[in-house]
């Protein structure tokens, strides 16, 4: 109780304002973590979803290809190069 003593004598209102901005500062707290762990997990999710989609589509389009026409990839290089590029 020695911390008692410091505030014993400080105004009513400096006590209010006190009490408000760490009643204020810890939610704010809160409430940034909950916003930092929700964007991870939506981020976590989306990047293996995308991660699924592209290797189903590289498996789906490259993979029969190889074992049908080994010519083939060669020409489908120079396409997938300028689908990267028509992206950026």
């Amino acid at each position: 109780m020695k911390a008692a003593p410091k505030y014993r004598h400080l105004p009513v209102k400096l006590k209010l304002h006190l009490i408000i901005m760490g009643t204020v500062c810890t939610a704010l707290l809160l409430a940034f973590a909950a916003v930092l762990v929700y964007d991870h997990i939506v981020l976590y999710e989306t990047a293996e979803k995308d991660l699924g989609i592209l290797t189903e589509i590289f498996a789906t389009n490259a993979f029969p290809t190889t074992l049908r026409q080994p010519r083939q990839p060669r020409i489908a290089l120079p396409l997938i190069k300028k689908e990267r590029s028509a992206d950026m």
